[in-house]
């Protein structure tokens, strides 16, 4: 169970990519550690997903391995729109190997998975967003590039993902599985738009160009009302930057004063990684995160600097 959020950040006349999801997967119970988004080797681009782990997992490695093992993707000699031909590809080559069904079946069942891909195009100057979905027609994912987001504003391009969700094809593959459908008030992706249109209007934006930490304010809010199960964990945050670099943030959670979580994994005590830490309440970032353990044990405050 997921939200996952991609979108183009506006910062002064320069633009990046900017990841965010929660960290909760669900079995047995709650599960709120668990990594949902991925940066690729490349450097210029990453994946994340919401939907069923069981189909997610296999094919982010499966698609990981792909882009590493190219040689032209992995020294970024082809275009990112060129990488994410090769990543669909693998994903559904790796599809097509199923086999040996459950008694009664004569294909595998739907895969209850969407996907995010994008980064930056050295060709094209500019991010590109796509979602991988499943086309039950041909029975193969297949990708739509995301466009700029409908009446509202300009110069916003973002997608969003939550799992649940109330799409038709939602209700669709529950009428043909005899599962239960998604009841509109537990639409995560629909109540996370409408959460970020509400913040927009409460801050007169709806009409503006660009955006900037908006989705990740919503995420964040959601994930602290507990008002979904699906929902939960720290956000993780993924950044891709026109110099074509990927870098993954830490936050603390679920305060400023809490622990350091990146990629969803809580930091034990002791364990140092060299990565930006976000506050979750200003979403400003601390400067000189080599000295930030020896900060906490002297009990002194980190330096903020700007997002």
């Amino acid at each position: 169970m997921t939200l996952s959020m991609a979108w183009v950040r506006n910062v002064g006349d320069q633009q990046e990519l900017v990841f965010s999801s929660d960290s909760r997967l669900r079995w047995a119970g709650a599960w709120d550690a668990c990594q949902k988004i991925f940066p690729l080797s490349r450097g210029d681009c990453a994946i994340a997903f919401a939907g069923d782990t069981k189909f997610a997992y296999p094919f982010i490695h499966a698609a990981i391995n792909a882009i590493e093992l190219h040689r032209g993707s992995s020294r970024r000699q082809i275009d990112l729109f060129e990488a994410k031909s090769v990543l669909l590809n693998s994903i559904n080559a790796m599809l097509s190997e199923l086999r040996d069904f459950c008694v009664g079946q004569d294909q595998f069942e739907e895969p209850d998975l969407r996907l995010i891909f994008g980064g930056y195009s050295w060709k094209k100057k500019q991010f590109a967003l796509w979602k991988f979905h499943f086309n039950n027609g041909e029975r193969e994912f297949r990708s739509a590039e995301i466009a700029e987001w409908e009446g509202m504003g300009t110069n916003r391009k973002l997608v969003v993902l939550g799992d649940p969700n109330a799409s038709p094809s939602t209700l669709r593959r529950a009428a043909r599985t005899n599962g239960t459908a998604v009841e509109v008030d537990e639409d995560i992706e629909a109540i996370a738009k409408r959460a970020l249109i509400n913040l927009l209007d409460s801050r007169s934006l709806r009409g503006g160009s660009g955006l900037n930490l908006e989705p990740l304010e919503v995420l964040r809010d959601l994930i602290r009302s507990d008002s979904s199960p699906y929902i939960g964990g720290a956000p993780q945050i993924v950044k891709v930057y026109q110099h074509m670099n990927v870098q993954p943030f830490g936050i603390r959670w679920p305060s400023n004063e809490g622990r350091v979580a990146v990629l969803g994994r809580i930091l034990p005590a002791g364990e140092k990684l060299h990565v930006p830490i976000l506050d979750p309440e200003t979403l400003m970032t601390e400067r000189q995160d080599r000295l930030l353990f020896a900060e906490q044990q002297s009990g002194q405050t980190p330096a903020r600097s700007v997002p």
